[in-house]
């Protein structure tokens, strides 16, 4: 988990509110990765924002891991 970028909740907490069309950007892309989890016969239970991760963490100024 050190590896990935905040969670949808951190991300909420630090801007405040998310605009519509991020929200909606957002929400497609965690249908599409849930819909993929299944599809490998795998529930998940336990869908909140603490649970997607957004982005990847950054070593330093501009440096991606």
């Amino acid at each position: 988990m050190q590896l990935l970028g905040p969670n949808l909740k951190q991300l909420m907490e630090r801007r405040g509110c998310l605009s519509e069309p991020t929200v909606a950007v957002l929400a497609i892309q965690m249908i599409t990765v849930v819909e993929r989890v299944h599809d490998m016969s795998i529930v998940m239970r336990d869908v909140k924002p603490d649970n997607f991760c957004i982005g990847a963490h950054q070593a330093g100024r501009g440096a991606r891991v």
